[in-house]
């Protein structure tokens, strides 16, 4: 019963990257290895839980456990009440969590796999395609590649999902693909740049303007040095360096 409930949490997954890890535990309460099948005893039969290592010296229980069935918290209050006094040092469930809020504003990338006719002809529709039906909130980047038959798809899996995506090819247009899904970046935890790496793009080519002005501003200040009449474009040089 216990194999068949971790089972299905990790078909279910928890929305998108890993769904166990390893957690650590300071327990004051080991003083010898003696205690190692005892702390076992109370650990492994926890459902969610997958594996547990002891290290003795350092006083440190190991723990796998699938975060949907059991927590950290949970591990270290079960340690608590038979006396082993633990203490949390890594929240591995925590840790996932902490990481998938940092990075849900971004796309994911997905993958597809072309099983009907493709050639570049096709391939070249595909971004357009894409942008007809959705925003760049929706789908930020789509690329094909003819030889590998695969679409990859940079989009928003709050917005738009990979099997959306797969509806989409099958019925867009006059001439529908069949696809099938390799890769669910939101599934698989597969992450991408997406409207970031537009507003990198978007940052250089403002840098490069300031750049090319201030070079004008510059050489046009040197030309105060014939003197005369030409001494106030000197004052192009101060331009130059606040630009």
């Amino acid at each position: 019963e216990k194999d068949a409930g971790a089972e299905a949490a990790k078909a279910m997954g928890m929305g998108g990257g890993a769904t166990s890890g390893r957690s650590s535990f300071f327990v004051s309460g080991i003083c010898c290895s003696a205690e190692i099948p005892m702390i076992n005893g109370i650990l492994e039969p926890l459902e969610g839980v997958e594996k547990v290592s002891i290290n003795v010296p350092n006083k440190t229980v190991y723990v796998e456990h699938t975060f949907a069935l059991i927590s950290a918290s949970v591990i270290k209050e079960t340690l608590d009440k038979e006396r082993f006094d633990a203490r949390i040092e890594k929240d591995a469930g925590a840790e996932v969590s902490n990481a998938r809020a940092t990075i849900m504003s971004k796309y994911v990338e997905s993958t597809f796999l072309i099983e009907s006719a493709f050639g570049q002809e096709k391939a070249d529709l595909i971004q357009p395609m894409l942008r007809e039906q959705y925003s760049k909130e929706h789908v930020s980047h789509a690329e094909a590649h003819v030889p590998s038959r695969t679409i990859k798809v940079d989009h928003n899996p709050q917005l738009v999902s990979a099997e959306t995506l797969v509806s989409f090819f099958k019925t867009h247009g006059t001439n529908p693909m069949n696809v099938s899904i390799i890769a669910d970046g939101f599934k698989e935890g597969i992450w991408s740049a997406g409207d970031d790496a537009d507003h990198v793009e978007e940052e250089h080519t403002g840098l490069q303007w300031h750049i090319i002005f201030s070079g004008i501003f510059w050489i046009t200040s040197m030309l105060h040095f014939i003197g005369g009449g030409w001494d106030f474009l000197k004052w192009f040089g101060v331009a130059s360096v606040v630009l």
